[in-house]
């Protein structure tokens, strides 16, 4: 037992640490929330931190995974380029009205962020090596700890985005006017095209 919450403990706080730096996620949640309100961010912070999960789990398959999966790797590899590519166009010329909107949070939240998350395969190499690291302080090997790594990195991911929706709609107004001198959406436009060009150059390999 007091591995298992060793496990989730240290897991939580690399997760979080790891989760700090601003990326499409990071900025979706806050976006949503000055556009929306408190639970509409909520929403997309819980699919955001979802993919963690998933990568996690596939990180325990390890080299053995990466190995048969070689051609679906260099596929996918491809394949996030124009996602990224289109995903940059759409939020950079997208009308951005920073106003006040008081409606539920929907399903689209939720997605957004879950499919944000997703699209982020770098995470399969972070949680591979985080995972061979910690296993040479435990055995990661039951169900019991492989529980506890999972849920640490989804928790530790959750609660640095619960902050961004938190400061978000708590300093609204500072933000806002801050915004009308550099928009949120353009900023989160210039990062997803910097992507794909950065993946370009990484698969021609120059």
């Amino acid at each position: 037992m007091k591995d298992v919450l060793q496990i989730f403990f240290l897991t939580s706080i690399i997760s979080f640490a790891g989760s700090m730096q601003i990326g499409s996620v990071n900025l979706a949640v806050i976006q949503t929330t000055l556009n929306r309100n408190f639970r509409a961010g909520l929403m997309v912070a819980f699919g955001g931190c979802l993919p963690e999960i998933i990568y996690t789990l596939i990180a325990f398959q390890g080299q053995v995974f990466l190995q048969k999966s070689k051609y679906f790797t260099q596929i996918f590899a491809w394949l996030v380029i124009p996602i990224f590519l289109g995903l940059g166009i759409y939020y950079f010329f997208q009308n951005q009205n920073y106003s006040i909107q008081k409606k539920d949070a929907d399903k689209k939240g939720f997605w957004k962020g879950f499919l944000l998350g997703l699209l982020n395969p770098q995470l399969l190499t972070f949680w591979l090596l985080i995972l061979v690291y910690l296993d040479s302080f435990f055995k990661i090997n039951t169900l019991p700890t492989k529980s506890a790594f999972v849920l640490g990195a989804a928790f530790g991911a959750f609660v640095i985005l619960y902050i961004f929706v938190y400061f978000s709609d708590k300093y609204q107004g500072k933000i806002l006017n801050l915004l009308t001198k550099y928009p949120l959406n353009k900023i989160i436009g210039l990062l997803f095209i910097a992507l794909a060009f950065i993946q370009v150059f990484k698969e021609i390999d120059f």
